[in-house]
């Protein structure tokens, strides 16, 4: 509740203030200038690969799935895995986490190849069709979450025309080298019939080291209830909340939305 305010209370501090943001003088920037036209990037597009990105973690939940299926199939005797083996495996550690601290010297999928192998073609032809399919499963669903069609763009907040002006870096990075322009634009909306839904838009930029993540959780809910992530609203959640977290090295844009 208590993080809930403070952001309220930055978007009410946003529209006390002035938006400005940097262009290069391109033909389509100049056109979207003469128009009274914003300009909205798909966010997979920027510059740098982890602006806007949420990052996954599947592993744990593909080893789940994984012995899940040995289990319900009952891959389980001596022509399969054995109750020993299966234990090795409960207690492996996933892909590069915890293997040193837990004094494996193999992972999960590691074990599960070397165990795998010795068995007949039947029942290794069935760990690769369910480690294949919960593999897609996992990629096809973070391919969605990260194509969901939305557009962004990022304004900055200066105290004023001096802080502006002397702000080299994004003259630089984003106006050509201080060859190209700034526009202000004003946060006065009270006039215009679509102001709630404008408002609505707007949301302070968030700079920090650590990005939403897709969890173990998470992936368990919607790959193994089959639940539609637009319907779930914990993952909608970590979805909007990634389209405005930027790494904490780009504080210096003075982004305010």
């Amino acid at each position: 509740m208590l993080r809930l305010m403070n952001i309220l209370n930055q978007k009410k501090n946003i529209f006390l203030k002035i938006f400005t943001n940097f262009y290069s003088p391109s033909i389509h920037n100049l056109i979207n200038l003469q128009l009274n036209r914003l300009h909205l990037t798909f966010p997979r597009n920027f510059n740098d690969p982890f602006d806007s990105f949420i990052c996954k973690e599947d592993e744990q939940f593909i080893k789940y799935a994984i012995l899940k299926n040995i289990k319900k199939n009952k891959l389980i005797g001596e022509d399969s895995f054995t109750e020993v083996e299966l234990k090795i495996l409960e207690y492996s550690p996933i892909k590069g986490k915890y293997r040193e601290e837990l004094g494996h010297s193999d992972d999960f999928e590691t074990m599960l190849f070397n165990l795998k192998i010795k068995k007949n073609a039947d029942v290794s032809n069935k760990i690769n069709e369910y480690n294949y399919d919960v593999r897609r499963k996992c990629r096809d669903l973070m391919e969605s979450i990260r194509n969901i069609p939305f557009h962004i763009t990022c304004f900055s907040v200066f105290d004023g025309m001096e802080e502006l002006g002397k702000n080299l870096t994004m003259w630089s990075h984003y106006a050509d080298s201080h060859k190209g322009f700034c526009v202000k634009y004003s946060t006065n909306f009270e006039n215009n019939d679509h102001k709630n839904l404008i408002n609505c838009g707007f949301l302070p930029v968030i700079y920090t080291s650590r990005v939403p993540t897709i969890t173990f959780k998470d992936f368990k809910i919607l790959l193994d209830l089959r639940n539609d992530f637009m319907t779930n609203s914990s993952i909608l959640k970590k979805i909007y909340k990634s389209l405005i977290t930027k790494s904490s090295f780009w504080n210096y844009e003075k982004n305010g939305v």
